[in-house]
């Protein structure tokens, strides 16, 4: 049977076999290395011992890293690309039919909406990528935080 007693000197428990050591011997403790007196008290009963439960292991994630941006989003290159090709293609086509007194009405709904509906576009695109980086802080925040809560 194995039974556990405090060491006189650090109060670590010291397990032994009750059939090898008798109560008031001697041993040496292997935590602070003095000799410490072994018994068996009243309120501690004798345990078999018994193999360690098996432990579980963490698989512990790939360190986290901070990379570069990736760049331009393709949708905002798209909408800039659109957006500008409307504002001057509205602005060609606006002009050309102004100079045209039957069709300088149309022609100047065409030079307005092709100025506007460009800038809308190259807006979005601009707000696309204040988004996309606003993204890359946070993950970049909750890496640190990961980090964080692995040291503690």
């Amino acid at each position: 049977m194995i039974a556990k007693c405090p060491c006189e000197h650090c109060g670590v428990n010291i397990e032994f076999a009750t059939e090898e050591f008798l109560s008031g011997s001697s041993v040496t403790c292997p935590k602070c290395g003095q000799e410490t007196s072994i018994f068996v008290s009243p309120q501690a009963q004798p345990t078999q011992k018994q193999p360690p439960a098996p432990r579980a292991v963490a698989v512990q994630k790939p360190p986290a890293t901070f990379s570069k941006p990736d760049g331009d989003s393709g949708i905002a290159v798209c909408l800039r690309i659109i957006g500008l090709l409307s504002v001057v293609g509205g602005v060609f086509v606006g002009i050309i039919m102004l100079e045209d007194s039957r069709y300088a009405d149309a022609g100047l709904g065409i030079l307005a909406s092709g100025v506007l509906s460009g800038c809308i576009l190259l807006g979005f695109a601009s707000l696309i990528e204040h988004t996309k980086a606003s993204a890359e802080r946070l993950n970049r925040i909750e890496i640190l935080l990961q980090k964080a809560g692995e040291k503690n």
